[in-house]
């Protein structure tokens, strides 16, 4: 049992920083996506606003979504891991 603990553990751990690895990538190519959508020809300026809205909206969602889960994996992760190392 406490094998599998000290396995759950690594592998939440890992698994925790890829969360968070992921949300931090999807917030930069958010920011990239609204960029590049910003260079088109011929927008008006409520276009450029509302791009520029959805674009760090885009970011921060996949931001929050990547750290917070990552958190919560991490957690377990340490939890098991203290669970193991006292039985």
């Amino acid at each position: 049992m406490v094998d599998l603990m000290l396995k759950l553990a690594r592998a939440c751990r890992i698994f925790g920083l890829a969360l968070i690895a992921v949300g931090v990538l999807g917030a930069i190519f958010g920011a990239v996506h609204m960029m590049r959508a910003l260079s088109a020809a011929g927008l008006s300026e409520s276009d450029k606003v509302r791009i520029q809205a959805n674009g760090v909206t885009e970011a921060l969602f996949d931001l929050a979504f990547g750290v917070i889960l990552g958190s919560v994996v991490l957690a377990v992760g340490w939890f098991a891991g203290r669970r193991a190392r006292r039985a």
